[in-house]
């Protein structure tokens, strides 16, 4: 198991530097000048532009740049955002940190329902669908998640806070505030992901309820609801535990999507606007604290595959 945590902490590590040099180097040489379009259409301050690319190294090489952003990041500086109103202005933006320190909790607070809902309800309606496959039941519990899979988050999301936000006012449509703010754009997030688990689990306990050892449980007299709840659940758990830490990256997405609609002050909504200005140093810091987490989820997600299923400790681990 430490071998293989070493590997995986590696193997993360050498992927968070990847992605912020393909980031970075994307985004210095892409066309225009990022600098000069947060003047808008009035003609910018000679001095307050040349003063804001200096501080943002623009005038040299990206890789240069990229090489003094990585020397201030081992050093714990995640740099400066871009400043938010140049006129009269020549310092630079609030520190990415300043404002990752507010944002990653509103985010956390949003993603942690949406997970307890994949892998209660996911795995309980899975669960269900597959002991009870031959009948109506089962079938329509199939029958509905493929159906919510197919609807995009964002026609998602738009549908819930036009009909139960603005036209029948029964919930908040913006921000996260009392409980009842939550709801929509959790329901948004969760809808999706959670029918894919559903069908996860399905499929899984389907395979597992052929084997022998469940053969011979059912012949032993178990009942199915134990044989599907204890015996072939323990195994069937592993693979569905992974898909969710797996599927963090669409959910990512789907964060973006659903923050940028509910106008929730988090990391998902904080991105588009980086994407949007071209905002480099905000941009790599959100990228970086969104891929460590995904990175963390996946390692624990296949600690718990290996503790969950035995027969996967004795399958042979890639180099």
């Amino acid at each position: 198991m430490g071998r293989f945590l070493l590997r995986r902490i590696a193997r993360g590590a050498f992927t968070m530097f990847l992605l912020t040099l393909i980031v970075y180097g994307g985004l210095a040489l892409l066309p225009g000048d990022p600098i000069r379009a947060l003047f808008g259409p009035r003609r910018p301050d000679p001095v307050i532009y040349q003063a804001v690319r200096d501080q943002f190294n623009l005038n040299e090489p990206w890789i240069v740049q990229f090489g003094l952003f990585l020397r201030d990041l081992l050093s714990g500086d995640l740099g400066h955002s871009f400043p938010g109103d140049l006129r009269g202005q020549t310092r630079v933006g609030p520190a990415v940190r300043d404002l990752l320190d507010p944002a990653i909790p509103v985010t956390a607070r949003l993603i942690l329902p949406v997970l307890a809902i994949q892998i209660v309800a996911g795995v309980f309606a899975g669960a269900f669908s597959a002991a009870y496959r031959k009948r109506p039941a089962g079938t329509a519990v199939y029958a509905i998640s493929v159906a919510v899979l197919g609807i995009p988050v964002v026609v998602l999301a738009y549908f819930l806070q036009t009909s139960f936000g603005y036209q029948l006012n029964w919930l908040p449509v913006a921000g996260l505030t009392e409980w009842p703010s939550y709801i929509l754009p959790v329901t948004s997030l969760s809808l999706g992901t959670t029918a894919l688990v559903i069908l996860m689990t399905r499929s899984q306990l389907h395979d597992v309820l052929r084997l022998p050892f469940i053969k011979a449980a059912a012949a032993r007299g178990i009942k199915t609801r134990r044989l599907v709840g204890v015996h072939a659940m323990k195994v069937s758990l592993g693979p569905v535990v992974t898909l969710v830490a797996a599927n963090l990256g669409q959910l990512i997405t789907g964060l973006i999507i659903v923050e940028t609609i509910f106008a929730i002050p988090g990391v998902g909504s904080m991105l588009y606007r980086a994407i949007f200005v071209r905002d480099r140093a905000l941009l790599i810091g959100l990228l970086m604290a969104t891929t460590a987490f995904v990175i963390v989820a996946n390692i624990v997600a296949e600690a718990a595959h290996m503790l969950l299923d035995p027969r996967t400790q004795n399958e042979p681990q890639e180099n």
